[in-house]
């Protein structure tokens, strides 16, 4: 899959759609009301220096998370899962959580590619997927859609939404790929986007697991041609809403932003660019503050730490983590040394972040507390 926006350096990403269609080249399914529900579902793993059987365990894991998402009936990020050792291995590799009771291998082996195949059939429980799914995605995760014209004519590709993601991503938020986006049907789109249909909202929050949308329109008008030169002005009105709340974030209509040139389509080109920095700026600078008001503080305790330079490491690891602020390193002693800070996101995420150091294990993790043991 191509993303529409820059995705940030030595990250493996997997954006995958889960409706019926989508989420693989085969799909079969059989329903039984209230229980679980049987599915066929391929994934696959890259074969690096010969190791097949790291790649056919990576290929296992991909075609059961392909499983669930598509009795999950949305889309997601599968970053999240692919990425989170932490609610990896909750929603996937633990059976016992009741979501893949269980399941066969139907075929596997290399392809081309250097990628390993496995087909899988697997037996899904409906109702739990998706209330682990939601409970496994972030708070910072989110859709935009941008309806945008150019003089009067629909412009491809979308100039405002493009910047918004990118500005968005590159600031540590989790955006819904624009590509499956635009695989929503018009009706859907536009009652969200022109009618603010809180019903309609809250259906494509759902599909993509996403706690905002931020919608908008985009467009230009010519204004003058002096000596040649064509201004065309920009406009673009701007939302964000809450989708379980239907609260509105933010709303602002940015209008008298002009762009010159020769010829009016690149003129309309540059006054969409001019129009897209500034609403960027503005979303950007009012979801910060809306997440900054739903932060909450997080103990951390520590065992093992042996030394002031350990605990000053550790102090490090925390400050290099999106959403992490007011970290005080309180107390330090091999037993347990604790840190407080303030913290936005979902504690599983922090805890999957401390993780994935190789120093360091996760013992517990609640919303408001976390304890670390240092492997060595």
């Amino acid at each position: 899959m191509t993303s529409m926006y820059p995705l940030r350096p030595g990250r493996r990403r997997f954006l995958v759609g889960l409706a019926a269609g989508l989420c693989a080249p085969w799909v079969s399914t059989r329903v039984a009301a209230g229980q679980a529900r049987t599915v066929q579902a391929e994934g696959f793993g890259s074969i690096i220096g010969g190791d097949t059987a790291q790649a056919r365990d990576e290929a296992i894991v991909d075609a059961r998370v392909r499983a669930l998402e598509q009795v999950a009936g949305v889309f997601v990020d599968a970053e999240t899962l692919v990425e989170n050792a932490v609610l990896l291995g909750s929603l996937v590799r633990d059976r016992t959580q009741g979501l893949v009771t269980s399941y066969r291998i139907l075929g596997e082996g290399p392809v081309d590619g250097g990628r390993y195949r496995v087909a899988i059939e697997a037996r899904v429980v409906p109702e739990e997927v998706k209330r682990k799914l939601q409970g496994a995605t972030s708070n910072f995760s989110m859709v935009v859609m941008i309806q945008e014209t150019n003089l009067g004519r629909p412009h491809a590709p979308p100039i405002v939404e493009n910047a918004l993601v990118t500005k968005l991503v590159e600031s540590g938020y989790r955006v819904a790929d624009p590509g499956q986006v635009l695989k929503l049907r018009e009706q859907e789109r536009m009652k969200a986007l022109l009618d603010n249909d809180l019903d309609a909202i809250r259906g494509i929050a759902g599909r993509f697991l996403a706690t905002v949308l931020v919608m908008g329109r985009a467009s230009t008008e010519q204004s003058q041609v002096t000596e040649g030169i064509v201004s065309v002005r920009g406009r673009v009105a701007v939302r964000a809403v809450e989708a379980e709340t239907g609260r509105i974030l933010l709303n602002r209509d940015i209008g008298e932003v002009r762009g010159f040139d020769l010829a009016a389509d690149r003129a309309g080109q540059k006054a969409l660019r001019n129009a897209a920095e500034a609403a960027g700026d503005y979303v950007l600078q009012q979801l910060n503050q809306h997440y900054k008001r739903h932060e909450r503080t997080v103990e951390i305790r520590v065992r093992g730490l042996a030394s002031v330079e350990d605990f000053q490491r550790f102090k490090n690891l925390l400050q290099s983590v999106r959403w992490v602020s007011d970290l005080d390193a309180k107390s330090y002693s091999l037993d347990a040394s604790v840190y407080t800070l303030r913290y936005a996101e979902k504690a599983a995420f922090l805890a999957s972040r401390i993780s994935r150091e190789p120093d360091y294990r996760v013992t517990h993790f609640d919303t408001n507390r976390l304890v670390v043991e240092v492997k060595r």
